[in-house]
């Protein structure tokens, strides 16, 4: 049977092929956003493990609750320091919502959509760890729209040592590289770079250095998958062809019921 995987860049089948000796692991997903759609962390979930997501928007969040009963689920943003934040949210399309009022204002102007602005609580991803007494880590993915250095800036990854980063690495929609505001911290506190596929960059702890080994090659055919479009389009087909069978069965039946009934006519 094909793994489905239901990550945007493919980032869930090269971690899975570095983490398949892992049962029942643990993740954490700052900046979650839906739990099934281009979600990095619902091929794990499916497979038992479980971890904390950490998503401001409300309708994602309610999904997440409403989806990962097993996980820890966190209405908030992340950054430096705990405190207050204010996150610019855009209503007609969630994607672009950000807590970088730069990033929103040049949304605003690209797309002609409309930020509002609401007040959120900010965590550092250590409160959460400290909170939740984790232990831990399998992979740790961040994806907050430009706001990774703050996130972990308030990171103790000398304390918490997550086996595997996955940082988006590029300015919201665009190419341009934003690793350089955060990759030495990364590398300073005993983490190698493994890849990056053109939008998030992997990290490797030292202590699980073996384990880069699975990042020399993008997803291909040898990780016998399927897109999560593609097992719709599977099953859909599957439920169309249920349907004509039935229709070709009530029909079969229909035209021996007409002719019972010719027979039984012409016998009167």
């Amino acid at each position: 049977m094909k793994t489905i995987s239901y990550s945007q860049n493919r980032e869930d089948i090269v971690l899975r092929r570095a983490l398949r000796d892992v049962r029942q692991g643990f993740y954490i997903d700052v900046g979650a956003n839906d739990p099934v759609e281009e979600s990095v962390t619902k091929l794990f979930y499916d497979a038992g493990w479980k971890g904390i997501n950490i998503e401001p928007l409300s309708a994602c969040y309610e999904r997440l609750q409403l989806l990962r009963p097993r996980d820890i689920n966190i209405q908030a943003l992340v950054g430096a320091e705990r405190g207050k934040c204010v996150l610019y949210e855009f209503p007609e399309d969630g994607r672009y919502s950000t807590a970088d009022k730069s990033i929103a204002e040049r949304h605003e102007r690209a797309l002609g959509l409309k930020y509002t602005v609401r007040e959120l609580p900010l965590l550092t991803l250590s409160s959460v760890c400290e909170q939740r007494a984790v232990d831990e880590i399998h992979f740790l993915k961040i994806d907050v729209e430009g706001h990774e250095a703050q996130v972990l800036q308030g990171f103790d990854l000398a304390r918490y040592r997550p086996w595997v980063l996955v940082i988006e690495a590029t300015e919201p929609y665009s190419q341009v590289d934003t690793s350089a505001q955060w990759e030495k911290l990364v590398l300073s506190h005993g983490y190698e770079f493994a890849l990056f596929d053109g939008l998030s960059r992997f990290y490797v702890s030292k202590e699980k250095a073996e384990l880069k080994a699975a990042f020399l090659i993008p997803p291909n055919i040898f990780d016998n998958y399927i897109t999560s479009s593609e097992a719709k389009m599977l099953m859909e087909i599957k439920q169309a062809h249920s349907v004509v069978w039935l229709v070709k069965r009530l029909m079969q039946e229909l035209g021996l019921r007409v002719k019972s009934i010719v027979r039984a006519g012409r016998s009167n």
